[in-house]
C-alpha cells in the first residue's frame, strides 16, 4: 500500500469526526501526485479538492484499500489494521496541535524517512512533507 496522511504534533488525524485542517498548498500537492502516480480517497475527502484545479484527477473509493495500487489518502482510519501492508508513507505535519480522537497508529520504526520538504501554506506557515519507505528486510 501506499497511504498519505496529514497529522498534528501529536499523531493527530480527527476530531469528532471531522479532519483537524486542511490547506490549498496540500491539496495542490496530493493533485500533482494524482497526475503522476494516482491518488484514490474516500467520497468525503474528495469533497475538500472540489474546484481545485486538476482535482478530477483524483479517483474516488473506498479507502483504506489494500488491493489498491496507487497512493491513498486516508483521514478516516487509525491505520493500525494495515501496518504490514504500507510499503510507501507521505506524511503532511500540520506543525500544530490540534483537538484529536482519531490518532495514527502507525509504528514510524519500520520505516526510513527518504524526503523531507517544508513549505508554506496557505493556512499553516510551516507544512512539513515527510516521505518514508518500509525498510528492507535484513
Amino acid at each position: 500500500m501506499k497511504v498519505i496522511i496529514c497529522l498534528d504534533v501529536q499523531g493527530g488525524m480527527m476530531f469528532n469526526s471531522r479532519r483537524q485542517s486542511q490547506d490549498l498548498k496540500v491539496k495542490e500537492d496530493i493533485i500533482k501526485i494524482a497526475l503522476n502516480e494516482g491518488v484514490m480517497m474516500n467520497e468525503d475527502t474528495y469533497h475538500i479538492f472540489k474546484g481545485v484545479e486538476n482535482a478530477s484527477a483524483i479517483l474516488v473509493g473506498e479507502t483504506p484499500s489494500k488491493d489498491c495500487e496507487m497512493y491513498q489518502f486516508i483521514e478516516h482510519s487509525s491505520l493500525e489494521d494495515y501496518q504490514s501492508d504500507i510499503e510507501d508513507l507521505i506524511v503532511y505535519d500540520w506543525n500544530r496541535m490540534y483537538p484529536s480522537d482519531l490518532k495514527c497508529k502507525i509504528n514510524f520504526d519500520v520505516f526510513d524517512m527518504v524526503t523531507l520538504t517544508e513549505f508554506k501554506g496557505v493556512s499553516h506557515d510551516c507544512i512539513t512533507k515527510k516521505e518514508y519507505k518500509k525498510k528492507k528486510e535484513k
